[in-house]
Formats: structure tokens, sequence, C-alpha cells
């Protein structure tokens, strides 16, 4: 975690790790298995130990598992894809790397590999996610669970003491604390495996904390003893749609409107599947529709403002995503969404009214969470005192100028500020090679330099994790050996066979 930020101190990168954890551990746990795979590939590979510490191994594998991470649920898919996607990483670093003879040791590791490998992966990752999906059903069709057994014939009640169980599960579900709604609900399925309400129950439990497998399963048990219970197949369909299953999700959709009319939420997922297969103009007509029925669905008005963003209609889509502030029950979409159209109307030349309540859903969504930047702000200075500070500095400025123009939903852009102005920063004021006024100012226009192609790479649609800080660490490392004289640069000399 510390090369992540180009401090190679273990202390640092136990640090940073604490601090990552709280926002997910899943993509930490992820992240620790594609630095070890990618680093026990050079190691079995017996490459030379020098590029090893560098660290050109160890951040490409973890990256790797963060992009896993942010596009895979299924847990035992996101691990067998972070340990493939952090070998291919590794292998092409040893292809990069010792077909050339050299390797500059002293140039801090940038994430070409990695970024090689989110190419393919963001390309494919709908389909891989339906494959995930395909292969999960087609495990536990072949292994169904205990509670699929014959079913008794008839009307099924639940007791009086089972109803009240029931009430309060429901009851901790509205109130968020969806972690004891689903331990209620899974005792309840224990205790009554034929009551189809307990099964639909632990599906939204669990649908709510993201696990969408074990969701999917709850929902396939309650639809065994129902198969047109709309609720339940209104929560398959989502599960289905997060898979990237979309024309079974639209399936599930449609059969679940059969069942009830009335469900709107329902009738937004038909809206967001046309919205991700890039047909506007049906979603649009869609989630306007559900607003008409329900003006306070803050799903359907997030997906109009969404959709509203795809076409291009600014200010339509900032009153939609502007009454989405408003309401309590959109949660932290909300501000992520309006962050999402500020910046694409900031790299279209558009202007921006900001919305006062953005400070408040901001803080909202942060939480907590917040007291940890002053930490990895600290141990970043503490590693690395004057680079730290400079790359801190510019941040700073950054952010500033950045929430002048495009308001507080800004400070989300962690691309940019983060993956594109802070680790260049960092990377420039690392070199060895120059110094003085000259390297403050070069610091300075390599990092504006990364912000241009941070800008151009939304512009066109194309944008990649660190691309604009791997293009930028490129053409500096390239004017480092420029200026620098060669016998100023630490070479790793090919060998065929090199020792650990």
């Amino acid at each position: 975690m510390a090369q992540l930020a180009l401090c190679r101190h273990g202390v640092a990168g136990v640090l940073l790790t604490l601090c990552i954890a709280p926002f997910s551990l899943t993509a930490c746990g992820l992240s620790f298995l594609g630095a070890w795979v990618a680093t026990l590939w050079p190691f079995w590979r017996q490459r030379d130990r020098r590029l090893l510490v560098t660290g050109w191994y160890g951040v490409n594998g973890a990256l790797c598992g963060f992009l896993v991470a942010w596009h895979f649920s299924h847990p035992v898919g996101a691990v067998v894809l972070t340990v493939l996607a952090a070998w291919l990483a590794a292998w092409l670093l040893d292809g990069m790397v010792y077909p050339w003879g050299d390797a500059p040791i002293g140039l801090s590791p940038l994430t070409i590999p990695f970024l090689l490998v989110a190419m393919g992966l963001t390309w494919a990752v709908l389909p891989v996610q339906r494959g995930i999906a395909w292969v999960d059903h087609l495990y536990h069709q072949m292994t169904p669970p205990a509670a699929t057994l014959p079913l008794p014939q008839g009307s099924l009640h639940a007791r009086p003491v089972q109803v009240e169980r029931l009430t309060k599960a429901w009851q901790l579900y509205g109130e968020r604390g969806y972690p004891q709604a689903r331990e209620a609900f899974l005792a309840l399925v224990t205790a009554a495996p034929e009551q189809v309400e307990f099964w639909n129950g632990l599906g939204w439990a669990e649908f709510k904390l993201a696990n969408y497998s074990a969701a999917g399963r709850a929902f396939r048990q309650a639809l065994q003893r129902d198969p047109c219970h709309a609720h339940a197949l209104d929560g398959l369909g989502w599960v289905l749609y997060q898979h990237g299953s979309d024309v079974e999700a639209q399936t599930r959709f449609q059969q679940a409107l059969r069942s009830n009319l009335h469900l709107e939420d329902t009738r937004s997922g038909l809206g967001w599947l046309a919205l991700r297969s890039r047909q506007v103009a049906e979603a649009l007509a869609i989630f306007s529709d559900v607003l008409a029925r329900d003006a306070t669905s803050a799903l359907a008005r997030e997906g109009l403002g969404r959709a509203l963003l795809a076409a291009q209609r600014w200010p339509e889509s900032q009153r939609a995503l502007g009454e989405l502030l408003a309401q309590k029950s959109a949660g932290g979409a909300a501000i992520q969404a309006v962050a999402d159209l500020h910046r694409a109307m900031l790299v279209h030349g558009e202007r921006i009214v900001v919305d006062p309540r953005e400070w408040q859903a901001l803080a909202e969504f942060m939480g907590w969470r917040v007291g940890v930047i002053p930490v990895i702000a600290g141990v970043v200075l503490v590693s690395l005192p004057l680079a730290g500070g400079i790359s801190l500095l510019l941040t700073g400025i950054g952010m500033a100028i950045v929430v002048a123009l495009a308001g507080p939903g800004s400070l989300l852009w962690i691309d940019l500020h983060v993956q594109t102005v802070a680790l260049t920063a960092l990377l420039c004021s690392r070199s060895r090679h120059v110094s003085g006024l000259f390297k403050g100012v070069a610091v300075v226009v390599v990092t504006l330099f990364s912000v241009v192609v941070w800008v151009a790479a939304h512009h066109v649609g194309h944008w990649l994790p660190l691309l604009s800080f791997n293009v930028a660490g490129l053409m500096w490392g390239v004017a480092e050996r420029w200026i620098s004289s060669p016998e100023k640069c630490v070479i790793l000399q090919h060998q065929t066979r090199p020792t650990v």
C-alpha cells in the first residue's frame, strides 16, 4: 500500500492500509492478494531482487486487485480474477523490461502493465460478469441446498411468534441495520424454510450488503415456493442486473410487473437496463413515467438525472439531481451522481450551477471516514517530507480550484486529486537528477500536463485508471534520462538467469 503512494517504508504501508481498510476491506484484501501473486512470479522466475525492491511488481499486482474489487462482487470470481490479472501484469512487466536488456531501477514504479490489464478487463466487464454468474448458478443447481427438499402441499402460514420476528426483521431493514436484519431473516429461514416471505427478506438483506450471489440464491428459494412472488422476482432482477445478465434481468422485471403493476422500483429497473444499453430515449421515457406515478422514487430520480447526463442535456440533469439531493432516501447516490455530472460538464466547458446542499450531502456520504485523510497525509509527510509536502500542496491547490469551478462534489474525483495530481507530484518531486527552482517549475509543469491528459481522456470518453499518471510519468522519465549523465543512472544489466 505504501508503494501505491510511492513510499517504500514498511510502517508507512501498514498505516496506509489501516486508513484505506474502513472504505473497503474487500478491496484491501484483493490488493494484498494481487501484490502477493505479482511478487511471487518473479521470485519463481528468479528475477533480480533489485527490481523487486523498487516495487514495480507489487504495485501493479495490488492495483489489479483494486480494479477487480471495483467491478466484481462475486467473492470466488473476484479472487480468481485477481490472481489471473496480477499474474498477467507481472508477465507483461517481464516482457517489457528484460527483452530491452536494462531497466531504470532508480525510477519510481509506473503502472503500465496494470494499465494494459485494465484496458482488457474494462472492455470485458459485462461478459466476465455474466460468465461468473452463469458458473455460480450452474454450481448451485448441481449442488442444491438442503432447504430445497420436497415442500408440504397447500398454503403455509407463519405462527404468530414468527410473524412478530418477521416484523422486527423488516423494521431493522427499514432502519438500514442490514447486518442485523440478515441475521434475523437467516434465523427465520433456519426455523421455517418453507416460508417464502422469510427467503424474500433474506434476499433483500443480502442484496443491501452487496452479497449478490447469496441474495440471488435466497430469491430463487423464494420463487421455488411461489413462482409469482413479485418482490422476489424484482430482487432477482436486480441481482441479475448487478451480474450483467441484462436479458434475464429484463425478463424477471417484466414478470414482477405482471404480478404487481405497482412496483415502481421494478419499472425503474427496466429504465436502468435501457440506460446501460445506451437506449437513452427509452430510459428517459421510463424514468419520467415512474416519477409521474411516484415523485419520491430516488432510484428513478437518479436514473433520470444520469439519462439526461448521457443525452448531454446539462440544465435538466442539474435540476433532476438537485431534487435528488433534497431526498433523504437517496443516500450517497445523490452526491456521487452530482459529482459525475459536474465532471462531465467541466470537461465539456459547460457552466455549472452549484447547489448549496452539496456540502451536507458530501459530509453525510463521507461520515467518520473523513478522519483518515489527515492520517494518510501525515504518513506521506513523515515518509517523504519534501516530496510529500510538495505533493500535498499541489493537491490542496488543485482541490480548491476544482471546488470553485465545480462545487464540493468534485472532492470525490479521486482519479484527479489522488491518482493524477498527488501521484504525479510525488513522482516528480523525488527526482535525484533535478534540483532547485528548475525542479519546482518542472514538477508543476508535468503535473499540469497530467491534468490535461485527464481532461482530454474524459472528454473523448476513454479514461482508464492511472492513465494520466503513467503518461506524465513516462514523459518525466524520458526527461530525467536526457538531463542526467549516463553514469548517474542506476541500471539493471541484462542477465539470462539473474539470481535473487
